[in-house]
Formats: structure tokens, C-alpha cells, sequence
């Protein structure tokens, strides 16, 4: 019974570990946005290629380095645009108000891509003030989300922005124009 009872308490102590909300994971006291963009239609290299050609225009990217099947690089002074999610100023999380930074890193595998930004911070530079995500959306020192629910509203505002800026659409895959 004892084996048993402890058996069930390592088991939910690993579950823990890792928690999400949208698409943002916090393991190991780290909040990191993670999702996998699915191109059935298309092979790993035609992925790549395409991604070749579509990152370096997008605007808040820099130092974009491919190695493998594996892109990296910065965002920096990334805008969201909360209002076109729905958010209004005075209600939303007022880290949206300021320009973000982070890594970025994007694998290809079995005709997906999966992007995941780590380090995220938003900066104000008036006064000069930095919101990091790691401490921001999380509590209880890192271990778990904020359960605040204009945080929980504006990882959602977040994850929309970064599904629209690393979804690759029909236009941009298409060749033939």
C-alpha cells in the first residue's frame, strides 16, 4: 500500500512538471511558446526552402542562422497587436504595450515545423522597465502560471500574434504565380 501510495505521488510530481496554457509550456521555472505547423503536402526540403525564403521578411526577425534541419535567431522589438484579437488598452496585460524580444528556434521534421521562442521580455523604455515572462506570467517562484486571468488573456493575445507571424500561407508556398 505504501509502494503504491508513493508510486501515485512520484507519477503526479512528474505530471507537474511540465504546465501549459495556450501554447506556452513552463518547465523547469522557463516559460517557452511552442506549437507544430503541419504541411502534410510537402517534404521536409521544400519546408526549408520555403522557410529560407520567408523569414528573412518578416520584420522583427535578425540573425536568422540555418544549420540542418534547424533554423535560429532573435525577435527582437516585436509589436503584438492586442486589439486585433480583441484586446483594449487599459484591459490588457500591460506588457503587450511594449516591444518584445526573445530567441527563436524553428525544427523541421516529418513535413512539420515546430517554432519555439524562449526568453521572452518585453522592455519599456520610458520609464526604462523589463517585463520578464519567466517572472511575469508565473508565481509560487516559477513553478507554476499565474492563474490572473488578464495574463492568461494576454498569452492567448500573444500565441494568436505568433501563430499569424510563423503560420507560411498558401501564397507564400505557392511557386507558381
Amino acid at each position: 500500500m505504501k509502494l503504491l501510495t508513493f508510486t501515485m505521488l512520484l507519477f503526479a510530481i512528474v505530471l507537474q512538471d511540465e504546465q501549459q496554457i495556450s501554447n506556452f509550456y513552463l518547465e523547469n521555472q522557463s516559460v517557452q511558446y511552442r506549437k507544430v505547423f503541419e504541411l502534410n503536402n510537402m517534404s521536409d526540403s521544400v519546408i526549408i526552402k520555403k522557410l529560407n525564403s520567408y523569414l528573412p521578411t518578416v520584420s522583427c526577425l535578425r540573425n536568422i542562422q540555418f544549420n540542418g534541419n534547424v533554423f535560429t535567431g532573435r525577435i527582437e522589438n516585436l509589436t503584438v497587436d492586442y486589439k486585433k484579437y480583441g484586446g483594449r488598452w487599459g484591459t490588457t496585460w500591460i506588457a503587450l504595450n511594449h516591444p518584445m524580444n526573445g530567441n527563436l528556434t524553428i525544427q523541421v521534421k516529418n513535413n512539420k515545423y515546430r517554432v519555439i521562442i524562449s526568453d521572452m521580455e518585453f522592455i519599456s523604455t520610458s520609464p526604462y522597465i523589463v517585463y520578464d515572462v519567466n517572472g511575469t506570467v508565473t508565481r509560487k517562484r516559477g513553478t507554476e502560471f499565474s492563474a490572473n486571468n488578464t495574463i492568461i488573456q494576454g498569452l492567448d493575445f500573444l500565441d494568436k500574434c505568433f501563430t499569424e507571424k510563423f503560420t507560411i500561407s498558401e501564397q507564400q508556398l505557392d511557386d507558381n504565380w
